[in-house]
């Protein structure tokens, strides 16, 4: 698909990921669709969704003809978001809110919409949101509004620093950069230096003493981060990264940091995991087995069941 018909193949359908299974009916148009590989059984049960009534096609002719039925838009949702369709699962979360009177949108019933299907931190229905981050903190406290604010500037992060084929790495989109900065002082937003810092970590790339140095350098003016999510994210990245025993050291203590700050059990069991190596790293690969505490008790353990 990224090479002759396949390049205009891929605008025409929307694809976004590979491979990507659309099903058709007899007038060629979409009826569902099916992203990633599978076994057999997999694609037979897409097949059967599609041709159930339950497929995107039918639940788009169902929404069009005005069915709002809160069961109904959740699985239509859900839908969308498998399929990777955002745009269209955007345009019916902002349809479902404007049919309703502002005053509703901060209700803790809406919140769903919020924060699971907004991803444009410059929409509408967003920018609403985040004037309105006050009233969404009485309903659904502050923890939850927090991490959204994160999640939509960090999702537009990658029109920030844009990632250069020929050189391999990431560059400053300045025009991105100014509307990114614009909107945070806009919204007179808490974690805007946190963000840009982590912009800076972003286009650190692969150079990890720098990235080290960048995270190093903002604890020591913000210590609050230190039990959040970003510190385990840049945590899990950096372990990403690169597999120097040095570099998994900062991290085992950059876990510690966050274990020993954090109020939330499941933050520290993921960071204690992580340093056992008894999860996947959800930033992509996990260590090396030697650079796992419990690894070679393990590999030990494993040659004792063999013999």
């Amino acid at each position: 698909m990224e090479k002759g018909e396949g390049i205009e193949l891929s605008k025409k359908w929307g694809i976004t990921a590979f491979p990507t299974l659309i099903y058709l009916d007899e007038e060629g148009e979409e009826i569902h669709r099916k992203l990633g590989g599978g076994k057999p059984e997999h694609l037979i049960a897409a097949a059967k969704t599609a041709l159930s009534g339950k497929g995107i096609g039918s639940l788009t002719d169902q929404f069009n003809k005005g069915n709002r039925e809160d069961t109904f838009v959740s699985e239509y949702l859900f839908a969308l978001k498998k399929a990777r369709k955002t745009e269209l699962m955007e345009t019916v979360v902002s349809k479902v809110l404007n049919e309703q009177d502002k005053s509703k949108w901060t209700h803790k019933t809406n919140w769903q919409y919020f924060d699971r299907y907004f991803t444009n931190v410059y929409k509408d229905e967003a920018e609403y949101f985040l004037a309105n981050r006050e009233q969404y903190i009485k309903s659904v406290g502050k923890d939850a509004v927090n991490e959204k604010v994160m999640n939509l500037y960090k999702k537009d992060l990658f029109n920030v620093a844009v990632w250069n084929k020929q050189t391999r790495s990431r560059a400053i989109n300045e025009e991105a950069y100014k509307k990114f900065e614009n909107s945070l002082n806009k919204f007179n937003i808490e974690q805007k230096d946190l963000l840009l810092t982590h912009i800076q970590f972003t286009l650190a790339g692969t150079d990890m003493k720098k990235c080290i140095e960048i995270v190093e350098n903002y604890v020591k003016n913000d210590r609050s981060v230190l039990g959040t999510y970003q510190m385990y994210e840049w945590s899990c990245l950096i372990r990403r990264k690169h597999f120097d025993k040095e570099v998994v050291a900062v991290s085992n203590k950059w876990f510690e940091m966050v274990i020993a700050n954090t109020t939330s059990e499941e933050l520290k069991n993921k960071c204690k995991d992580l340093m056992e190596g008894k999860a996947w790293n959800p930033y992509g690969m996990m260590p090396t087995p030697a650079m796992r505490p419990g690894a070679a008790k393990k590999q030990l353990k494993d040659k004792e069941v063999l013999n």
